[in-house]
């Protein structure tokens, strides 16, 4: 007895698979505004709901996790600091603050994620200042309050020391 073949179905027109998820959302939406029913790709709605939630949650970790990496990487081997570190932090702060601004209830997470963030951020620090990662503090030495408002100016002034000719 011969089985049956299996026919694949090819993505939906207008599903998330056919057009895109950026796409898909807008017109999602903008269904949803008008109440249009009949075009709304009902199967998928929970799944793009997760994923903003899983979005707005992303942004500030993974900025939390640069300035983490950055700020290990300036206190752990402070002559070797690039100009590059602190502006990355700055910027990454921003990010941090108008994602918050965005999403007010990212807020009272921040120090989740920052915990979140800091496991990735001890690997690449150790990575890039090629020390064995367990010299890396294995517990963040930075709570969010650290991280999102401690001076970080250039040059450091530990460079500024090792630089200047009369303290030798």
């Amino acid at each position: 007895m011969a089985h049956p073949q299996r026919v694949e179905a090819g993505p939906r027109p207008g599903t998330a698979s056919d057009t895109g998820r950026a796409a898909w959302s807008t017109e999602q939406a903008a269904d949803l505004r008008r109440r249009a029913r009949a075009k709304l790709d009902l199967p998928h709605p929970i799944d793009a709901v997760e994923a903003a939630a899983h979005a707005e949650r992303n942004t500030p970790t993974s900025a939390l996790r640069i300035s983490l990496f950055q700020m290990l990487k300036r206190d752990d081997q402070p002559v070797l600091r690039t100009r590059n570190g602190a502006p990355s932090i700055r910027v990454q702060r921003l990010a941090v603050e108008e994602r918050v601004e965005d999403s007010p209830s990212l807020g009272s997470r921040m120090e989740a994620l920052r915990e979140r963030a800091d496991r990735r951020a001890r690997i690449e620090a150790a990575a890039e200042t090629n020390l064995a990662e367990v010299t890396v503090p294995e517990a963040s030495p930075y709570g969010i309050d650290a991280v999102l408002n401690r001076e970080v100016s250039w040059p450091p002034a530990a460079v500024e020391k090792a630089r200047d000719p009369s303290e030798a």
